[in-house]
């Protein structure tokens, strides 16, 4: 039997929704919060999440695009009492929704839908295609925030404040300068990237990216590449000889760069 989570704000359609799943599905959670949620579903990795579009703090697709990262083969099912118009998106991109109030004959063919597409493994399929729809449907609702991690907290930050993201050779995981904290983000680094507000993070080399506005030091290194000072992080980032030329460009001459002293050269 499938394992389901359902997350809807409303708790009347929450357990009215769980009412009419009732022996088809097993339903291992709910939850009236999209933070209560993430914060568990890794740990209760269902087979599927049935998520309510309209919730305070993270919305429906913003909390899908959390969940794409932390569980990836986890289908998603979308409720929605959106118009007419939003309903037309999902059609157009076959992504699986359901229409409040729920009725059970359209129930019944999205969980036969869902059971097929798992058991002849086509998730990898509905994955890219969820993804690509996310994508568009999140920069076209030009949002303004993002969700992070410390630990097995969940925060969500103003995407303006991030003030770089690296990874670590060894490590699964996006480190995330915001706020004068360093954050996690599920992921590779390309996807956490692509989720950001275009231009708002500058390439400074093959696993770090800045953000030029809250860059103020550039330390000129003997070999030609650099290392870079953000606001409120006292550690650099590297800047390698490949876009030295566009972070330089960013930068324009807000203060003079830096030179390597001569106690650091005698080191090298």
């Amino acid at each position: 039997m499938l394992q389901v989570v359902l997350v809807d704000d409303e708790r009347c359609v929450l357990e009215e929704l769980a009412y009419r799943l009732e022996g088809q599905v097993e339903i291992i959670g709910k939850f009236t919060s999209s933070f209560a949620a993430l914060e568990r579903l890794e740990t209760l990795s269902p087979d599927a999440v049935f998520l309510d579009i309209e919730m305070p703090g993270l919305n429906g697709l913003e909390t899908a695009a959390e969940i794409m990262s932390l569980l990836p083969a986890t289908a998603i099912i979308f409720v929605t009492a959106y118009s007419h118009y939003a309903v037309k998106a999902f059609e157009l991109n076959a992504i699986d929704y359901l229409v409040k109030p729920v009725q059970p004959e359209r129930l019944s063919k999205t969980l036969e839908r869902l059971a097929h597409r798992l058991a002849d493994g086509q998730n990898a399929i509905e994955e890219k295609k969820l993804k690509a729809f996310l994508k568009t449907s999140l920069a076209a609702s030009c949002s303004e925030k993002i969700v992070l991690w410390q630990g097995k907290s969940m925060e969500i930050i103003a995407m303006e404040s991030i003030a770089g993201c690296f990874v670590t050779k060894g490590e699964r995981t996006v480190r995330v300068m915001a706020g004068g904290n360093i954050y996690h983000t599920h992921g590779s680094l390309h996807d956490f990237v692509e989720k950001i507000q275009t231009g708002l993070l500058l390439r400074c080399h093959r696993s770090h990216y800045l953000n030029p506005r809250l860059l103020v030091r550039l330390k000129q290194k003997e070999d030609k590449t650099m290392n870079a000072y953000l606001e409120g992080y006292p550690e650099a980032l590297p800047v390698s000889r490949a876009y030295r030329h566009s972070v330089l460009k960013s930068f324009n001459g807000r203060a003079p760069i830096e030179e390597p002293s001569y106690s650091e050269e005698k080191k090298q």
